[in-house]
């Protein structure tokens, strides 16, 4: 199982990561950055954005690298896809072969979507830039306990392992992580997971 860390007691004691870098999951990107401002209109999405940035900008500021991965970076492109297409659209799921007309020849939605396109450039050039690392496909698949987790979860648990041991933590809110068998810490906000990690002797203390 992962080593667990409580995010904001870490940064409220201001304490440093015990890893140079955290790997972000799709789940914090999407709270944290919150695209679509959803936090405008619901009190728990603020709450928990509000968190988030009280736990990356002192790690960031201290020296901590924000990492991502190839998955999650498509993980959180899908996410931005169907959330846009849906708020422009007022439809209630993505219509791939509608998205691809109006991408091609709406102007309005074309220069919308355009922007989106920069942002999420930008997000995984600059904020939290994607980090190359090698897997063997055969060991990603054989791993995989589907009946367990989640792919996309999996893959970066994959990605992290495969990386310099001095950058192997992974910031998520999911508890699919704690069941991972494997040397990584794992950063969070989640208060259950912590919880249960202190119950388990699992917990890092501040």
């Amino acid at each position: 199982m992962a080593i667990v860390i409580d995010a904001l007691d870490l940064v409220r004691n201001k304490k440093r990561l015990p890893r140079e870098a955290f790997f972000v999951d799709t789940n914090i990107l999407v709270d944290f950055i919150d695209p679509f401002s959803r936090s405008t209109t619901d009190p728990r999405l603020a709450a928990r954005n509000v968190e988030l940035a009280e736990v990356i900008h002192p790690l960031k500021s201290w020296g901590s690298k924000s990492l991502s991965t190839a998955s999650v970076a498509l993980e959180y492109y899908k996410y931005i896809q169907v959330g846009f297409y849906k708020i422009e659209t007022g439809k209630d799921r993505l219509d791939t072969e509608d998205f691809k007309r109006l991408r091609d020849g709406d102007l309005d939605f074309m220069t919308r979507w355009d922007h989106q396109l920069k942002v999420f450039k930008r997000l995984f050039s600059k904020t939290f830039p994607l980090l190359d690392v090698t897997l063997t496909l055969a060991d990603v698949l054989s791993t995989f306990e589907g009946s367990k987790v989640d792919f996309g979860d999996h893959l970066l648990f994959k990605a992290t392992l495969a990386s310099d041991p001095k950058l192997r933590c992974v910031f998520s809110n999911d508890a699919d992580f704690y069941s991972f068998s494997g040397e990584i810490y794992l950063l969070t906000t989640n208060r259950r997971v912590i919880a249960k990690a202190a119950s388990e002797s699992k917990l890092l203390k501040a």
